[in-house]
């Protein structure tokens, strides 16, 4: 067999004409292209014809495993395929067979792939625990925050695909911050840009194929970009099957008695403008195709803490505002129910997880402390029942599993209400949970939890996530936002200090067992994960 070498550097291509007379199957004009975006070093794209349609397979062998994939299920004679899970830092070895319905056959020459080393700028992966046959099967893809003083580096993104022994096989790396990546269903992410009213599109060559952007806060976009009547995307999205989006947004009403303080809640009310999140429905092409206004839906006048900090969305709205609007509900994640047209959202100020019927637009149950809730908003409060149970504090990442039930990432933050003291954060604890609601009763029932004193004490004050894993119903955890001063000490500080995460995968048991766990602690630079996904292949 005729070994090949293909130069690591982006972008660099070979063509080779492959004839094989002993078989009736020919393959030719091979063509391997190397990060064909410039985004992607661990990736390539690979192109030849067949005298006859065929299906392809590749063989990559990185000299320690040998993976054997066919990425698309067609017979074609003109074949475009990517060529994913190289390893980093070595020479990894390429070859594709094809063969045809009458069963001919056809192998082309071995390329031999060789690929520069992770950069010496990236993060550490820290393997802690890896229990393969346990662990879901598939590759764990962590979006990352460069922190950069008070806050994410406007002008880095990075987004990696981790195996199961947490060595990175792909990699996304781009000149902005990207936020929740969502797999589409057809091979391709969505993601936002960072906290600027913008959405692309890119799949696993990091090709951009869309991109939106709101047309209420100002921002330069490129010139394919797709406009949304919105002012601002935020947070969370989720790809409808009918290929529409459901999005957070926000608007800013202007309210003459509002609250002036979270710790005396009797002062004085000023005049004061606030920010409330807006759930948008749009096609494609940008068209909405429905909304709902939380100011419409929830009390506008209760606060939790955080409810009048006016940083978050300063920047976003500066050329708009006078001066920055206070922070009423900060909505965080929104997941749509198919089961029955609805959305449950998690408020983060409000340390309140909501559900919505989109039919009617009506409110369906509160999930929360109950203190402060007038009417008529009392009546949808639930009820808890049971032992251990324990309320939500500044919640992250709500969203009903498939058997019905509830999960979340606690960050129990603060855990009091406005004029109570707040909880120190050496006190502190988050944890992955999960309940049950019962909507005719509306009682809930706290099934099941991982973190706090029966398990292990962590504690990320901000962003993190839990998902629920279809084939081994594990629970993945993205403890994301984790916090240490420059003492080193647990600190609740969001925007000081030092900032580091780790993902872990635990059984869906009690006492759970942990079979994943990685952390990303680097002492020369914060890192920070939003949330992270487990998919079952690289390819679609």
């Amino acid at each position: 067999m005729i070994s090949r070498q293909i130069s690591r550097h982006a972008a660099m291509a070979i063509v080779l004409a492959v004839s094989l007379p002993v078989s009736a199957q020919t393959i030719s004009d091979l063509k391997l292209t190397i990060n064909p975006s410039g985004h992607v070093p661990l990736a390539a794209q690979l192109t030849f014809s067949t005298d006859k349609p065929a299906l392809a397979t590749l063989h990559i062998d990185d000299g320690n495993k040998t993976v054997i994939v066919t990425p698309k299920d067609e017979y074609a004679t003109e074949h475009d395929l990517m060529v994913l899970g190289l390893r980093p830092g070595r020479t990894n070895s390429l070859r594709v067979t094809v063969k045809d319905r009458a069963g001919s056959e056809a192998t082309s020459d071995i390329l031999e792939i060789e690929t520069d080393p992770i950069p010496d700028d990236f993060p550490p992966f820290d393997l802690k625990i890896s229990r393969s046959r346990k662990m879901e099967p598939g590759y764990t893809l962590v979006p990352l925050f460069r922190w950069a003083g008070a806050g994410p580096d406007e002008n880095f993104g990075l987004v990696v695909a981790l195996d199961a022994h947490a060595e990175i096989v792909w990699y996304y790396l781009t000149d902005h911050p990207i936020g929740d990546l969502i797999p589409t269903g057809h091979g391709t992410f969505t993601y936002q840009i960072s906290r600027n009213g913008r959405m692309a599109e890119i799949d696993m060559l990091g090709n951009t194929l869309r991109e939106w952007h709101t047309t209420g806060v100002p921002k330069e976009v490129s010139e394919d970009s797709i406009p949304v009547d919105t002012d601002l995307f935020h947070h969370d999205h989720q790809v409808l099957e009918n290929g529409n989006f459901l999005m957070l947004s926000t608007e800013v009403r202007n309210f003459e008695d509002y609250h002036s303080s979270e710790t005396e809640p009797d002062s004085p009310r000023e005049p004061s403008q606030v920010i409330g999140d807006v759930i948008v429905e749009f096609k494609p092409d940008g068209t909405k195709v429905r909304e709902y206004k939380i100011f419409d839906i929830l009390d506008p006048y209760r606060i939790g803490y955080g409810s009048l900090g006016t940083g978050f969305y300063a920047q976003a709205y500066k050329d708009v505002l006078e001066k920055p609007a206070k922070d009423w509900a900060h909505t965080n994640s929104i997941f749509y129910d198919a089961a029955d047209d609805a959305v449950v959202l998690s408020s983060y100020n409000q340390d309140v997880v909501y559900k919505i019927d989109l039919k009617s637009g009506e409110l369906v149950w509160l999930m929360g402390t109950h203190e402060d809730w007038d009417e008529p908003w009392q009546k949808y409060l639930l009820t808890p029942v049971g032992e251990d149970f324990l309320w939500n504090s500044h919640q992250h990442s709500a969203k009903i599993t498939p058997h019905g039930t509830l999960i979340m990432f606690d960050n129990g933050t603060i855990r009091a209400r406005p004029g109570e003291p707040k909880l120190k954060a050496e006190e502190s604890w988050s944890r992955a949970v999960e309940f049950e609601i019962d909507e005719e009763t509306r009682e809930v029932r706290q099934v099941w939890s991982y973190g706090g004193p029966k398990d292990e004490i962590f504690f990320s004050p901000f962003i993190s996530e839990v998902d629920w894993l279809p084939v081994k119903e594990n629970i993945l955890i993205t403890d994301g936002g984790r916090r240490r001063s420059k003492e080193g000490e647990i600190s609740g500080d969001i925007f000081g200090g030092h900032h580091f995460a780790r993902i872990l995968e635990v059984t869906h048991e009690s006492p759970a067992e942990k079979v994943f766990e990685v952390v990303i602690d680097d002492p020369a630079m914060g890192w920070a994960v939003y949330r992270s996904e487990r998919v079952p292949s690289l390819y679609p």
